[in-house]
């Protein structure tokens, strides 16, 4: 529910972060599946168009790493959509709820969905990559699926992507 203007401009920012990560996590996907370098030029043009290049270098090594990690690790077929696509997969969902957590401490729900993720119970590797790249994320001000109560406690306002 939305109370306030302040309420509104963060779950916005909440879902420019969302439509960030997912534009990110489609094209190093669609990358490495295709091996067609042109995915991750989109990826960081996506990057670069809305944070500036030089905030979005660090961010698009990390985004590397996290997909990387994933592929390495996994013990079946990681699923993706195409960039433009409005509905995320259940791996896609998983991806976002992975690095929600990471961004907010949650080491359970880190695990819980890295292990349903990867298809198996070693995903130390993961969630390290996924802490790293949610600690990247917050370090700009984005902040993934900030709820009401969330946003009442904030100590700034999330970075406003448009």
């Amino acid at each position: 529910m939305i109370t306030s203007a302040f309420d509104a401009d963060v779950q916005a920012a909440a879902a420019d972060a969302e439509r960030l990560l997912f534009t990110n996590y489609r094209c190093w996907m669609a990358g490495y599946s295709t091996r067609d370098i042109s995915c991750w030029e989109i990826a960081w043009n996506a990057l670069a168009g809305t944070l500036g290049v030089d905030a979005a270098r660090p961010l698009y090594g990390e985004f590397h790493c996290f997909v990387r990690t994933i592929l390495e690790t996994a013990r079946r077929d990681i699923g993706w959509r195409p960039t433009g696509c409005r509905c995320p997969c259940r791996d896609e969902t998983l991806v976002l709820a992975l690095v929600q957590a990471s961004q907010r401490g949650q080491s359970d729900n880190e695990a819980t969905t890295a292990r349903d993720l990867l298809g198996h119970d070693d995903c130390r590797a993961l969630v390290a990559s996924s802490r790293s790249l949610g600690r990247a994320l917050a370090a700009l001000d984005l902040r993934l699926g900030l709820d009401h109560a969330e946003a009442a406690g904030a100590s700034s306002r999330p970075r406003l992507l448009h």
